[in-house]
């Protein structure tokens, strides 16, 4: 992502932890206090208006798979769709993150919150009225994608302003663990919904669920002033291109950023096409998808949680090799078997290896870049993610005209080359520690 544009606040600029007193039980009338940085109002007041945003952005993604399979039966469009949405963030990204270093930030989060409610209200009405049409979804998607461009620069740089730098690795940790919690549970919930409610029902519990984010970052009032930065000489285009060549003299990051291709051009590529296996392949419906989903989530969120482990234990250099070549080897795993049970495991494998790589990557990333470039390298790394339009567009046409089982299985195989010949033509990653 894009820099921050501030500095961690100090402590003694951050609102005191709120204490109350429980009414009932054991404890009552002995004060409380929330865990790690969940002490820090403002961050909570974030981090609860997160578990609402991506709850819905979740069950949208189960909804919007569904959808697209009762307007069409044609994978490559589940493809055009995922591309759609992902194309505005990969071109959008670095001016999303300078406004975010020019505005106030709660603020923005409030206003691209609103507009993302409104939009998806939009469509679940349509759906509702059965007035949806392929190239409207597409559009309706494709705005959705160019707000996500203003949006996620805005809440990822808004925490270092919500928090401590004692505590600023605490509040990164939790983002992410409600982020991979959500992953499992919420697709899980909206596979059911599905069934019961439709897609237009899911469209508007999601539109709801937008709004909770809205409400909590309009009660964000840091102490600290979240003020943009002084004015630089300097254009965000031009910090853009001295990122670029920063990055083209760094071999390591260089590798450590084409490696990051993995996950957004070939790896997560299968995933629009997910919905095809569970209507076709294992006949799981509407409730099996997001049960897939949410097997997925779950292997995330316990890559999430290794990477403590691997930091303090073994190696980084080779755990990321490995994790990188399990991570393919579960993609082509999920595309070859048809038993329900297996495909789960393939995808909770699938997705505990892609989290362990990612996190790597970026830890290494960061660790072997200085402050002064840290924020151009995330952002340039959200360029890659934004590259998974391009793995969605060529999965999608691989499954028109050889079927979705051989499109991921040699997406998988891909993948494992991909990573295969960029270690062996690296010398600086063979040398991480």
């Amino acid at each position: 992502m894009g820099g921050t544009g501030l500095s961690p606040p100090d402590g003694d600029n951050i609102p005191a932890p709120v204490r109350f007193r429980p009414e009932l039980g054991p404890a009552a009338g002995r004060p409380l206090r929330w865990p790690g940085a969940l002490r820090y109002r403002d961050f909570r007041l974030l981090w609860l208006g997160q578990l609402f945003a991506l709850s819905g952005f979740w069950m949208q993604s189960v909804a919007q798979g569904w959808l697209v399979l009762e307007l069409s039966d044609s994978p490559l469009l589940l493809g055009i769709v995922s591309a759609a949405a992902n194309i505005p963030i990969f071109l959008l990204s670095l001016l999303g993150g300078a406004v975010a270093d020019r505005v106030d930030r709660a603020r923005l989060v409030v206003a691209t919150r609103s507009v993302l409610a409104a939009l998806t209200a939009l469509l679940a009405l349509l759906v509702s009225l059965k007035l949806i049409t392929v190239p409207v979804f597409v559009g309706l998607v494709g705005l959705m994608g160019v707000v996500w461009a203003f949006d996620i620069p805005a809440r990822q740089s808004l925490i270092p302003a919500l928090v401590p730098r004692r505590a600023l690795q605490d509040a990164v940790a939790l983002n992410s663990a409600v982020a991979n919690g959500t992953r499992i549970v919420a697709p899980a919930l909206a596979g059911v919904l599905v069934g019961l409610i439709g897609t237009a029902g899911v469209y508007w519990l999601t539109s709801a669920c937008y709004l909770g984010l809205v409400w909590m970052a309009a009660k964000i009032r840091p102490r600290r002033p979240d003020a943009p930065d002084p004015p630089v000489r300097t254009t965000v285009w031009q910090d853009a291109i001295g990122g670029l060549g920063y990055i083209w003299s760094n071999r390591p990051v260089f590798s450590l950023l084409l490696l990051s291709l993995i996950p957004s051009v070939f790896g997560m590529a299968f995933v629009p096409l997910v919905p095809v296996f569970a209507r076709d392949i294992l006949r799981v419906g509407a409730g099996g998808l997001g049960l897939l989903y949410g097997a997925s989530g779950a292997g995330a969120l316990l890559g999430s949680v290794a990477v403590a482990f691997v930091g303090t234990r073994l190696p980084r250099g080779p755990v990321l090799l490995a994790s990188g070549l399990a991570f393919s080897l579960a993609v082509v795993g999920f595309a070859l078997v048809s038993h329900f049970g297996l495909a789960l495991l393939a995808l909770t494998a699938a997705g505990f290896t892609q989290a362990l790589f990612q996190t790597l990557n970026t830890g290494l990333a960061l660790g072997a870049t200085p402050a002064a470039y840290q924020g151009r390298v995330m952002s340039i790394y959200m360029l890659t993610w934004g590259l998974q339009s391009l793995g969605s567009l060529l999965a999608g046409a691989l499954a028109d005209r050889v079927g979705a089982p051989l499109a991921v299985a040699l997406i998988g195989v891909l993948s494992f080359g991909f990573v295969t010949a960029v270690w062996a033509a690296s010398r600086p990653l063979r040398r991480l520690k």
